[in-house]
């Protein structure tokens, strides 16, 4: 599978001739390349890799931000705007019943917050080094502050009897508190694993886009199955066993890809690792759905599972880039002079691996302490 990479060079001088910025192609050849190579390469007032600008990762990192907001601030509003205020008819969407029923403010912070550091986790997930940069460090200083300024405002709305993006008392559900810290760490752990095992399959066994993909079908009809068998099964016992026993199932498709041998065949390990990957995230979401409507009003159904699905989106964004930047950090300080080999990089891959099987253990242990409580789901109320 072939690609093109885009570097952008600066201003760059050689004696007095000053060289003005150029675009070269990966897939370029010619004088006017092999130039610009042996000017970067043999110049010792060269540009270092880590000096170049990455604008295609800040340009993505951008794109991903503003989505990450748009995002959030829809689908918050979107619950806030179907629940309505409780003392209210159900009324038709209006631009009075826009201003009034929906908190902006809370809407505006908390975009901001997740928009500042889904971009920070982007850059960072390109050059961990990056997080060093004044720039980076104050986005990230501002993202964190605001965490607290939200939790204030909405308390505040909450206590005046005025819309709150999230109202705090959502938190002191405990059942509701713990699917949604299991479904971050869940969905973040599955995504990752889905991300890291195809490098694995194209990086390490160096096989093809084709073959590597054509190994993930077992994990579709696994997670298809599952959907369908958590729904007939979901009322027949507790969702705290199901939650528990699906997470330490899950927990193994880490841990086999953790002490895979690169030369074993992808029956002995792999394929395993492909079974039991998507067991927790598939039976968690549908779990989580049933607790929610179980433990709220119907009046706050949409703002809770609003919450929920930001979550889970949150939760992907902030898995990978914490997994990528180990992997990276690890392969970087590994003792293998060539860090772009399959054996540096599976230095790199293996801690991620180990860090995906101490997360679900993680999760496991949430759902343990917060779903306790919350025996069966799903059950027809009279």
């Amino acid at each position: 599978m072939s690609s093109t990479t885009v570097i952008e060079l600066q201003p760059v001088v050689q004696g007095k001739t000053i060289i003005p910025p150029s675009t070269i192609s990966a897939g370029q050849s010619g004088p006017r390349l092999s130039s610009e190579r042996s000017l970067i390469q043999g110049d010792q007032s060269r540009l270092s890799e880590h000096d170049l600008p990455d604008l295609s990762t800040s340009r993505s990192a951008i794109i991903i931000a503003i989505l990450t907001g748009i995002a959030a601030m829809t689908s918050m509003s979107t619950g806030i705007l179907t629940v309505g205020l409780p003392d209210r008819k159900r009324e038709a969407i209006s631009w009075q019943r826009l201003y009034r029923d929906v908190d902006w403010v809370g809407a505006i912070i908390a975009s901001s917050c997740l928009g500042l550091l889904s971009y920070v986790l982007a850059i960072v997930t390109g050059s961990s080094s990056s997080i060093r940069e004044p720039l980076n460090a104050t986005l990230l200083t501002i993202a964190a502050v605001l965490v607290p300024v939200f939790v204030y405002w909405v308390g505040r709305q909450e206590h005046l009897g005025k819309p709150a993006l999230i109202p705090n008392s959502l938190w002191k559900i405990p059942a509701f508190t713990a699917v949604c810290l299991m479904v971050l760490i869940s969905w973040g752990v599955m995504n990752s694993m889905e991300y890291f095992i195809s490098l694995f399959y194209q990086e390490v066994q160096e096989l093809s886009a084709l073959q590597a993909s054509l190994r993930f079908v077992p994990g579709l009809i696994v997670g298809f199955c599952l959907n369908v068998a958590t729904g007939l099964l979901v009322h027949r016992f507790p969702a705290n066993y199901l939650v528990i026993i699906s997470t330490i199932l899950c927990a193994g498709s880490p841990l086999l890809m953790a002490l895979i041998n690169p030369k074993w065949s992808y029956w002995y390990a792999a394929f395993w690792s492909m079974v039991l990957y998507p067991v927790s995230a598939d039976v968690l979401f549908t779990i989580s759905s049933l607790i929610i409507v179980d433990v709220f009003p119907a009046k706050t159904h949409a703002l809770a599972g609003a919450v929920f699905n930001t979550v889970a989106q949150f939760g992907t964004s902030l898995g990978i880039a914490i997994m990528a930047v180990v992997a990276s950090n690890v392969t970087r300080e590994s003792g293998n002079p060539n860090k772009e080999s399959p054996a540096a990089l599976m230095e790199g891959y293996r801690v991620t691996f180990w860090l995906g099987f101490a997360s679900m253990l993680l999760t496991g242990a949430v759902g343990i302490v917060g779903l306790r409580k919350a025996g069966k789901v799903g059950l027809k109320r009279e």
